[in-house]
């Protein structure tokens, strides 16, 4: 029931690993993880940077801890927006489904590598 890392619906984990592949085909390598996919509300109430109608309750969001996209050894805003360009692509792509990638810069050295992933119809 707590385990944050299972359960994503599979348009989400579909939408996720299109991102991934645009980005492999624009010459990148994007070295990510998932840490956090379908949450239970108990959870999601214990997470600071959680909103009470997250879309992880509903498992249409999946948050990547982020390493680097562009080859350079760290992640930063360069390539949030080289996530960011592949969201639009994908979504272009796929009309109908809305497609958003949001940051954590700024609350914490590990938080600022996380990437929150929102499919939604």
């Amino acid at each position: 029931m707590l385990n944050p890392v299972i359960g994503a619906h599979p348009t989400t984990y579909q939408k996720v690993g299109e991102i991934r592949n645009e980005l492999i085909k624009n010459g990148y390598s994007p070295r990510w993880f998932i840490i956090s996919q379908k949450r239970y509300r108990i959870f999601n109430k214990i997470l600071d940077n959680s909103v009470p109608n997250s879309n992880h309750l509903k498992g249409k969001a999946i948050d990547l801890f982020v390493l680097d996209i562009d080859g350079d050894g760290q992640y930063d805003a360069k390539d949030f927006r080289l996530i960011q360009s592949a969201v639009l692509k994908c979504r272009q792509k796929n009309i109908g489904k809305k497609i958003k990638a949001f940051d954590y810069f700024g609350k914490g050295y590990l938080t600022q590598h996380m990437v929150d992933i929102e499919v939604l119809n």
